[in-house]
Formats: C-alpha cells, sequence, structure tokens
C-alpha cells in the first residue's frame, strides 16, 4: 500500500489512560519508502518527523492543522520530494538493522569489562 500511497498521516494522540505510540513503526516503515509524512508530535515522533525537514509535524488533537497540511499537500505546496528524500536518510541513519547491530557489537567488548 505504501508503495501507491502519496501521502502517510499518523495523527497520533496520547489515550485517557495515558497509553501512547512510542514511535510507530509504520511511521518508519513509510519514511523508509519514501511517502511523504504528517504526524503529531507524541511521544518519540518529533525524534523522526522534524517540521518541514522530514515530514510535517503538528500538534496532536489539531484536526484543522491536519486538514490543512493534507490539502497543502496535495495541493501542491510542499516539496514533497525533499521531504521524502530527508526522511529516507534520517531512517537509514538512524535505523539501519545491519549498522545497529554493528554498533551493538562494537559495544559488547565494553560491557563485558564492566562486570
Amino acid at each position: 500500500m505504501l508503495e501507491r500511497a502519496d501521502l502517510f498521516a499518523a495523527p497520533c494522540v496520547v489515550g485517557a489512560d495515558g497509553n501512547a505510540d512510542g514511535l510507530p513503526t509504520v511511521l518508519l516503515e513509510a519514511m523508509a519508502t519514501g511517502v511523504p509524512c504528517v504526524a503529531t508530535a507524541v511521544t518519540g515522533i518529533p525524534e523522526v518527523v522534524v517540521d518541514g525537514r522530514t515530514g510535517i509535524l503538528l500538534e496532536p488533537g489539531d484536526v484543522d492543522a491536519l486538514a490543512d497540511a493534507i490539502a497543502r499537500v496535495a495541493g501542491g505546496a510542499v516539496d514533497v520530494a525533499a521531504l521524502a528524500a530527508e526522511a529516507r536518510a534520517l531512517v537509514e541513519r538512524l535505523h539501519d538493522a545491519p549498522r545497529a547491530a554493528a554498533a551493538h557489537r562494537a559495544l559488547m567488548p565494553v560491557l563485558e569489562g564492566s562486570r
């Protein structure tokens, strides 16, 4: 579905019980596949969705701002190619599995020496 998407919207909110997504994997997947993203500033999302750089970041619960952001993307007022390219680069830099595994392997001697 992401291959056919023009936009991925993740209007996350914190539930009345305090339940919230930490950093939705589906958001990272959309960013990695080059789909421009609109998301809300909940928990870890602002670490990857940097407003105007890697996506459009909104306040949670602001339905008007969400509708406006979607309309701006649909109307061509947003350089979605630039957002998508920056987003993909960020995901590759911060969430690349082989790179993360290598970084963890490099830490193992340090951790074993602290015992």
